[in-house]
């Protein structure tokens, strides 16, 4: 283990632990190779370069990273619950089989960080940059990362896209479905993204296209034209808003219930519906919004009300159409459902 100056940038952090200067955390490590018993517990490294630090299987909860920069650490097995690596920037550090729990990792940096098998529950991963991060069979909910991820709040669209799919593997491993459910929507909604017109060429541009950081109407709109990328992502927009890729059934209900209310306002402004006969007449053609409700209902769930019938050929044209969008949507809804219940 090495100590440096202090990470720039970190200096208006006030801590109330303990600071704990370079040269005693050698004479601890000293202590630790002697076999000499010693203790790190809420203890702070605020600020401070930290190379090859070896943690491994320590109880030492409460420990202060905060603006921290670690190379090459060690904290395998360690029992690191309640400490803060806020800010700090972590890279190569091993965390495997950790526990982690109530850790704050907001604001920081993980590069080639592994946390297999460990604890990450009740942790804040909210505005962490991840890359080259390994979750796997890390106990870690999709509420630890808040509401998306930073890539894909940078535009980054194909790495976060990667970091979800990782994500979701490994909520799948421990059983999470709820959480696997989270990182696939968002995983699809990066890869449709990854082909709008801003982001299209950039990616799938070929050789070099990570380079291209300008956006040109005209290039970029000949190139997302072209590879058809327009296609690919007007297809995941009208998957996203429909069903949230089928990880969002109540959504189906909302536009279910929206089909239903836009026909009866059309049945009963143009005066589409008759009632009390089975003959349609004009003076028989109902002014009441309910009725035309109830008729719209009915044509969408392919049934038929007694006492109200189609005034007209529009009427019954309308009726039918209403009766396919009433089956899609109940194909959908099912669809999504068992998609949600069932984890997939």
């Amino acid at each position: 283990m090495h100590g440096k100056k202090r990470t720039p940038g970190v200096e208006e952090f006030k801590c109330t632990q303990p600071h704990i200067s370079i040269e005693e955390l050698k004479i601890i490590f000293q202590d630790r190779v002697s076999g000499t018993p010693f203790r790190l517990e809420s203890k702070c490294f605020h600020g401070a370069y930290l190379d090859t630090i070896d943690l491994t299987n320590l109880p030492v909860q409460g420990l202060c990273f905060f603006g921290t920069t670690i190379l090459n650490g060690k904290f395998g097995d360690s029992d690191l619950g309640g400490s803060d690596f806020r800010k700090a920037k972590l890279t190569n550090c091993d965390f495997q089989n950790a526990n982690l729990s109530n850790t704050d990792f907001t604001g920081s940096q993980l590069m080639c960080v592994d946390f297999s098998n460990a604890n990450l529950l009740r942790a804040i991963l909210d505005d962490v940059e991840l890359d080259g991060v390994i979750f796997h069979n890390t106990h870690v909910a999709s509420d630890s990362f808040g509401k998306m991820i930073v890539a894909e709040r940078n535009g980054e669209f194909l790495k976060a896209h990667e970091i979800y799919h990782a994500l979701r593997q490994n909520f799948e491993q421990v059983g999470d479905y709820d959480s696997a459910s989270w990182a696939y929507y968002r995983e699809r909604i990066c890869k449709y993204k990854s082909h709008g017109l801003k982001f299209a060429r950039k990616y799938y541009g070929g050789f070099g296209s990570d380079a291209i950081e300008t956006f040109d109407f005209f290039k970029d709109g000949i190139f997302w034209l072209r590879n058809k990328s327009w296609f690919r992502w007007l297809t995941g927009f009208l998957q996203n808003a429909l069903w949230g890729f089928a990880q969002k059934p109540v959504r189906v209900l909302f536009w279910g219930a929206g089909v239903v209310f836009l026909f009866s306002f059309i049945y009963w402004y143009w005066g589409l519906v008759c009632s009390g006969s089975d003959t349609c007449w004009e003076a028989n053609i109902t002014t009441s919004w309910m009725n035309c409700l109830l008729f719209s209902l009915a044509a969408f769930s392919t049934s038929s009300v007694p006492n109200l019938i189609g005034a007209s050929w529009l009427a019954n044209t309308l009726a039918s159409i209403q009766g396919i969008l009433g089956v899609t949507v109940l194909a959908l809804f099912t669809t999504s459902l068992s998609s949600k219940l069932g984890g997939a």
